[in-house]
């Protein structure tokens, strides 16, 4: 596994472009594991083995390839469906990798919501996954100089070289100004 920020990975299996990212049928195949946070009771030993359910979507995507067959492939995750996936919690990981989305490598970036349910436990997170070099480029710039997630909406907001950064900050904003107040 190839570690793609906190909680992303890209999965190998499928093969791999120049960059290293894994392939599947023309798009990047991205595993996404919000497992960590919907198991915080887990005390993650080197002793755990527990198989669970958990129920996993995504929704609002954008820049994301939905590969043929996708409805009938219990690890593909589709746009606005909860499915629930079955997981085994052994030696400190999790398995199988069983909740992949598929970047669209023609886009820009790619960004989506995620939720996952386990129980009464719901972990909602906002995803932007930058596919082309120059967007990566500018999306680190931009998170680099910034200090707080107001400075961050604001440089997305502002964006002169990548209109569709420009409308991500808008979104983006529009969603999280009215609740923290600025």
């Amino acid at each position: 596994m190839m570690p793609c920020g906190d909680h992303l990975q890209v999965d190998e299996k499928s093969g791999r472009d120049e960059e290293g990212a894994a392939m599947e049928m023309g798009s990047i195949r991205l595993n996404v594991v919000p497992h960590l946070w919907a198991f915080s009771d887990c005390t993650f030993g080197e002793e755990d083995n527990e198989d669970a359910e958990i129920d996993i979507g995504i929704f609002n995507a954008h820049g994301l390839a939905f590969p043929e067959g996708s409805e009938e492939n219990v690890d593909h995750l589709l746009p606005e469906v909860l499915r629930r996936v079955g997981i085994t919690i052994h030696e400190q990981h999790f398995s199988p990798n069983n909740c992949a989305v598929f970047l669209d490598p023609s886009a820009p970036f790619a960004s989506f919501f995620l939720l996952c349910v386990r129980g009464n436990r719901r972990i909602l997170t906002f995803h932007v996954v930058p596919i082309a070099r120059d967007v990566s480029r500018r999306l680190d710039e931009i998170l680099h100089t910034a200090t707080h997630l107001e400075v961050v909406l604001a440089s997305l907001e502002e964006e002169q070289r990548f209109q569709q950064l420009r409308g991500l900050g808008a979104s983006l904003s529009a969603i999280v100004k009215p609740y923290l107040g600025f």
